[in-house]
């Protein structure tokens, strides 16, 4: 719900004319003892008003920037997703891909220097993947069983999978995202 404060225009228009009359009666030579009787009432009325309304304004512009800060990081948070959405996905074995099209199964391994450079090469441009295509890395010392399944005996090996997980084609060694593209299509 948004708090608006009515009065702060009120005080800030009385704080204005209670200066302006105080300016103006020093501008038009009224002496002495009236100048200072003057000062002294705009001093009083000023410190009157911020004693009755500071807090309440303070609270309000306090409120009001939340607010502000809160929907400003809400707009981003969905301007993120929404960008997120256009791309592809990069990420490990075992993470929810039914959503794309086309999937690639990468056997990495840790210790093997090509893997490692290609996985930079993807991570680096992981905003120019499709949005159709998902690059799933899979740990070429632990998933024994993937590797019988698709018959892969060395790593930095791709295979591209159907929808049920059914090989499509497998090559070894793309050193670079597009590379990796091309052999999709």
């Amino acid at each position: 719900m948004k708090k608006t404060f009515r009065g702060g225009s009120k005080i800030f228009v009385t704080v204005a004319i209670v200066f302006i009359l105080g300016t103006s009666a020093i501008m038009f030579g009224y002496g002495g003892d009236n100048v200072q009787e003057i000062k002294n009432e705009t001093g009083q009325r000023a410190s009157n008003m911020i004693e009755e309304h500071g807090a309440s304004i303070v609270e309000n512009v306090v409120d009001s920037t939340k607010e502000k800060v809160g929907e400003t990081l809400k707009e981003v948070g969905e301007k993120i997703l929404e960008e997120e959405s256009e791309w592809g996905y990069y990420g490990n074995y075992g993470d929810d891909v039914n959503e794309y099209e086309k999937v690639v199964l990468f056997f990495t391994a840790a210790w093997c220097p090509s893997c490692t450079d290609a996985e930079k090469n993807i991570e680096s441009e992981r905003r120019d993947i499709p949005r159709d295509i998902a690059i799933i890395k899979v740990d070429f010392d632990a998933m024994e069983e993937l590797k019988q399944q698709y018959v892969v005996s060395k790593q930095h090996t791709f295979v591209l999978v159907d929808v049920d997980g059914k090989e499509i084609k497998k090559w070894i060694g793309s050193k670079t995202l597009s590379e990796i593209i091309d052999n999709i299509k």
